[in-house]
């Protein structure tokens, strides 16, 4: 018996997918029967033959008694008495309804996908039938100045029909856009049509949705997240909603469609149908959404970061008007001021004295999560979702995002120079900034070389060039090899950006020549004399070593009159003793470099009386066995980086 169960078990599975399948076949059909544009006709249609019968139910056995308090649990304990009138409904396109939780979905006639929402239903209970429906625009553009990117734009589906939406974000826009330089335009009651939404997210700075929002899940005990598919912004208007908004989709958890019709003239839309109507991306910037449930999945946030939005700001659960004020005024009063994304939420949190809905600020965290309290959650290019089922969590927030972006450019003309040491180097170039720049200093290897605070006559840009003064690189304390020099700006804002340049400091190369009439090897660091010797005769043989300029070893020469040859010593004793001897000192030929460099050896001809220097091993060994001494190391080189 338990083998025969085992096997029905991936039958239904299959039959269950196909009936699935079928109802998304039946609507796919549909779609191809609707007439377009007459939106207005179908609503009235469905209302007459559907929503008013639903609103009576509601109305019997909710909203008539006055004895308890209406949760949204007494709308979910209508669902399968309102199935039932959609059932015998003559609009309703049979075998079409799709549950998830006490939440479904249907099709009808009409072509539009309705549905009933126990949240939506208790949300918008007390809502007018009659509302101010209005856009207004005011500019904070400053003259001759352009906007662009900091245009501020409200969308208040459900000002005018509900008094619990009050003027905090219209006073709040406003602000920001006189902050920014911009322009606020608000879309209000039915003007917030799928249209302008799609105009607003492609052209503005900042958005703010200012509405409900719901799921396509209601479970047990307050669970509306485990199982939805997607998260919904409301609108009361379903003008410029096409054929192509309604199409069903698989979702993880079941059916689900982009939009949904929820009666009374309401219209819900996932972020999917607001993407498919912009015709440009978003200008990099910041959606704020003060609606239930926006996090709760990525139905909403995910389509729009897609389209270019670079913060996106929701709630994980249901939030209240209280808490949602208090965190938005916190936070936009630090935006404005200057501060970025992640300082601006810490403030948020902090201010407001907890990190879920300030209005339950009383409750634990575990208790704020087992209550299914919301949580804050931004998603950006620094701040990943936590994901599903993971988004009632305190969350660090990591965004450097500003209002006015701090942008500061370097344009350097190299980044590796190559000089000999003692010399000097100039880098040139520019700093450019979004904001008047405080400082910019130098460091060499970590050290503080240079610092420039003054900027009277360069505000956001300033020339790295030794004509200016600003900043002359010269080089003459620095040792032979590879050394770092990072330029570091900061601006008013106290940002920084810097930029590393790569300064290899070499050695002056000592030459090698040979007298093919005496046999004589000559080492010498000057240019000219090494020019002068091959015009009259030596053989050059190249570099033997490269020296540094300002520090090392010297090693001094002199000459035999005598013999007409030239030693090469770093011992002072030696030196003199020579010199005492008849030999000419002609000063420090070069530096010898640091004993932990590479070795120069020094090897004695018995029969010439000459000596010979070389840093090749097999050089020495081949004049060994031809009966040179070898004496030991002479000096050391550095060679080039």
């Amino acid at each position: 018996m338990f083998k025969f169960i085992k096997k029905l078990v991936p039958i239904f599975l299959i039959i269950s997918i196909l009936c699935s399948l079928m109802s998304v076949f039946v609507f796919a059909a549909n779609i191809k029967d609707r007439s377009k544009g007459n939106s207005k006709r179908s609503e009235l249609i469905l209302e007459k033959d559907i929503w008013n019968k639903i609103d009576s139910l509601e109305k019997k056995k909710i909203t008539s008694t006055r004895s308890r308090v209406v949760t949204a649990k007494n709308y979910a304990d209508l669902s399968d008495d309102v199935e039932a009138l959609v059932r015998a409904s003559k609009t309703y396109v049979k075998g079409s309804i799709v549950r998830n939780g006490d939440f479904f979905s249907w099709e009808t006639s009409e072509g539009i996908v309705c549905c009933y929402s126990p949240v939506f239903r208790y949300n918008t209970r007390n809502t007018a039938e009659q509302g101010l429906d209005t856009t207004e625009t005011v500019s904070y553009a400053t003259r001759g100045g352009s906007s662009g990117s900091k245009d501020v734009y409200l969308i208040g589906p459900y000002y005018g029909y509900e008094n619990t939406f009050t003027d905090q974000y219209k006073n709040e826009a406003k602000s920001i856009a006189k902050t920014m330089g911009g322009t606020y335009t608000l879309y209000q009651g039915a003007d917030a049509t799928i249209t302008n939404i799609a105009t607003a997210m492609q052209n503005g700075g900042i958005v703010i949705f200012d509405s409900h929002g719901s799921t396509d899940y209601y479970g047990t005990n307050g669970d509306r997240v485990s199982r939805a598919n997607t998260s919904y912004l409301h609108l009361k208007s379903g003008s410029g909603i096409t054929d192509s908004d309604w199409t069903p989709v698989q979702g993880p958890y079941s059916i689900y469609y982009h939009t949904l019709y929820g009666g009374n003239g309401t219209y819900l839309v996932d972020g999917t149908v607001i993407k498919n109507h912009m015709t440009k991306a978003a200008p990099n910037s910041i959606l704020w959404m003060a609606t239930c449930y926006s996090m709760a999945t990525d139905g909403l946030y995910k389509p729009m970061r897609n389209a270019g939005v670079e913060v996106v700001y929701g709630y994980s659960q249901a939030v209240s008007f209280t808490g949602d004020y208090k965190y938005e005024t916190y936070f936009w009063n630090e935006m404005k001021a200057g501060s970025d994304v992640k300082n601006a939420a810490a403030y948020m949190k902090s201010a407001a004295g907890c990190n879920w809905d300030p209005a339950y600020s009383f409750y634990s965290q575990s208790q704020a999560k087992s209550y299914y309290i919301a949580f804050p959650i931004f998603v950006s290019d620094e701040d990943a979702y936590p994901g599903q089922g993971k988004v009632d969590a305190v969350q660090t927030v990591k965004s450097t995002y500003r209002l006015k972006p701090s942008k500061i450019s370097f344009s350097i003309i190299k980044n590796t120079y190559s000089i000999t040491q003692g010399s000097s180097c100039t880098i040139e170039g520019l700093i450019t900034s979004n904001y008047n720049l405080k400082k910019v200093e130098a460091r060499y290897n970590g050290k503080v070389y240079k610092t420039i605070s003054d900027f009277t006559n360069y505000k956001n840009s300033v020339p790295i060039t030794v004509s200016n003064g600003l900043i002359p690189f010269r080089t003459p304390e620095l040792s032979l090899g590879i050394h770092k020099l990072t330029i570091t700006a900061t601006d008013e804002l106290n940002v920084s950006a810097s930029f590393t340049i790569t300064i290899k400091v070499n050695g002056i190369p000592i030459y090698r020549l040979y007298n093919p009439n005496s046999g004589e090897h000559f080492y010498t660091g000057s240019g000219t004399e090494k020019i002068n010797l091959v015009k009259s005769g030596w053989k050059d043989e190249g570099i033997l070593l490269y020296a540094p300029v300002t520090y090392g070893e010297p090693v001094y020469r002199l000459y035999n009159p005598n013999a007409n040859y030239h030693h090469y010593t770093t011992s002072k004793t030696e030196k003199d003793n020579l010199v005492r001897a008849g030999w000419n000192y002609e000063g420090v030929a070069f530096n010898s470099s640091p004993a932990n460099s590479h070795p120069i050896y020094r090897l004695y001809n018995p029969n010439s009386g000459m000596h010979n220097y070389t840093g090749s091993m097999e050089e020495r060994l081949n004049l060994e066995g031809l009966g040179w001494n070898y004496e030991g190391v002479a000096f050391y080189d550095a060679p080039p980086v």
